[in-house]
């Protein structure tokens, strides 16, 4: 509709900018406008939280205390994740200053990296306990944001599942087929236990499949790139259930021999592919080979970032440090701040 309005206009009103009276140029100008608007909006999108939450509309002491903190002879700028962090009822806003970057807002954190954490009056919090409360929040919340047009969740998501349901099921049939070879080969142990570990193996690739589909419905819940707000009760929950999830996970592995039978099937596809190619004795050879890297491609039990202590999650110590010194930064400038003040004074 934009492209033949324009075309019209230019027509009727004989309009030589662009040349939109003829097609080609009203076609430019039409893509010239949606892609501005398409970039416009994508930025809005993902900056959603630092508009409704960190711009100096929302909060201005809070926009003021932030900028203020930060180190610009480091050329520091912001981590570009910007929720408020509801603990207790109480908002709070935690920050990474990222240095040597020429980004208004950043997504990797290089070494140096530091956090703070402000009150929703744009105070700087030293307290401990509330920040590691809301580095929890903050880690689960980088996983729900992907900052970008697609999300690796998802992608992983749809290629695990394609190639589960295009080899796997077939490994069977093709350890059948090439028994005789295989045994042949010295790899009769390899072969039982390959088959003894199938379903189990199976199981637990759909029990990861289901684990990332939650993640993603879990992200989707919480707006993901759009992300203004997540709630500590709703993240500890969360997070429980995830360690719970690991913890079985775990003993799954174990308890199958998983880890054993993945290595039996590194051992098969390496006698299957021979130097590069496959021997032709091997009955669908290429479709064996895939079927066995499927089998032995090894899927994590999940992650152990926070460690417990009594009823507290605790943080990384690496992340600790560099909380307390962005406090002894905010410290030292506030002390600063105060001589100047009463040198005015006296002055």
């Amino acid at each position: 509709m934009t492209l033949f309005g324009l075309w019209r206009i230019g027509v009727w009103f004989d309009t030589s900018f662009m040349e939109i009276r003829q097609f080609a140029g009203s076609f430019t100008l039409t893509a010239g406008l949606y892609l501005f608007l398409g970039l416009y909006l994508i930025n809005r999108f993902q900056l959603r939280g630092y508009y409704a939450n960190y711009a100096a509309r929302a909060n201005k002491p809070l926009n003021k205390a932030i900028y203020r903190y930060r180190n610009r002879r480091a050329s520091e700028n912001l981590y570009q994740l910007f929720p408020r962090y509801m603990i207790g009822g109480e908002a709070y806003y935690l920050v990474w200053y990222v240095p040597n970057t020429s980004l208004r807002v950043t997504r990797p954190l290089t070494p140096g990296s530091e956090p703070l954490l402000f009150n929703h009056q744009g105070e700087w919090v030293d307290d401990e306990g509330l920040f590691q409360k809301a580095l929890m929040m903050w880690f689960y919340g980088v996983g729900m944001s992907p900052t970008s047009l697609s999300s690796q969740l998802v992608s992983d998501y749809n290629g695990m599942r394609r190639m589960t349901i295009r080899y796997l099921p077939r490994l069977p049939r093709l350890l059948d087929l090439n028994e005789k070879g295989l045994v042949e080969g010295g790899l009769a142990d390899e072969l039982r236990l390959v088959r003894g570990t199938y379903p189990a193996k199976c199981a637990f690739i759909h029990n990861t499949l289901a684990l990332i589909l939650g993640k993603i419905q879990w992200a989707n819940a919480h707006d993901g790139d759009s992300l203004i707000q997540l709630r500590y009760e709703d993240i500890l929950a969360y997070h429980e259930a995830m360690v719970s999830m690991v913890e079985k996970r775990e003993a799954f592995l174990e308890k199958h021999d998983i880890a054993e039978a993945e290595g039996a099937a590194i051992k098969m596809r390496g006698v299957v592919i021979g130097k590069g190619d496959t021997p032709a004795r091997w009955r669908e050879g290429k479709a064996l080979e895939v079927s066995l890297q499927i089998f032995f491609a090894s899927l994590p039990a999940g992650d152990h970032y926070f460690t417990r202590k009594a009823d507290q999650w605790l943080v990384p110590e690496d992340s600790l440090k560099a909380y307390r010194s962005r406090v002894a930064y905010a410290r030292e400038l506030d002390a600063k701040l105060g001589a100047r003040k009463m040198a005015a004074k006296r002055g």
